[in-house]
Order: C-alpha cells, then structure tokens, then sequence
C-alpha cells in the first residue's frame, strides 16, 4: 500500500554528467558526487578549459542506451 507522503514525492530523474577535460580526457558521473572530489582537493577544479555537461533523462532510446553503457542498467 501507498504512502500518501510517496504520492508527492517526485522520482529522481537519471543524469549523465560528463566532465570534459583539456588533455581531451572525459569522466562520467551519474550524479553531482563529483562535487565533494573537486571541494576535497581530490579533482583539479578551474583548470583552463574544463567543461561540464549534464545530461537529463528525456525519455529516449539514446539517452537510455547511453547511460546503461556508462553506468549499466541496475
């Protein structure tokens, strides 16, 4: 049975979050985690020409097939 507090609560939506960095080199997120490793010095943040893209499940094929190869399907 349904909790009505689950009735408002809406999914989470998958991510693909893609670091692009200038050495042509690219990393993959399924979520913001990434964030904790640039404030821990663990990732080099502000580096000339390092880019992020974020990418939100729009319900298509390419998206779908895309994030199962990076991430898998579970």
């Amino acid at each position: 049975m349904s909790n009505e507090e689950d009735d408002f609560k809406k999914k989470p939506v998958r991510q693909i979050h893609e670091i692009y960095w200038p050495e042509r080199r690219t990393t993959h997120y399924s979520s913001g985690s990434y964030r904790a490793d640039f404030l821990a010095g663990k990732l080099t943040g502000f580096v000339p020409n390092i880019r992020l893209e974020v990418r939100l499940d729009d319900g298509s094929t390419e998206f779908n097939r895309a994030y199962e190869a990076l991430f898998g399907s579970g």
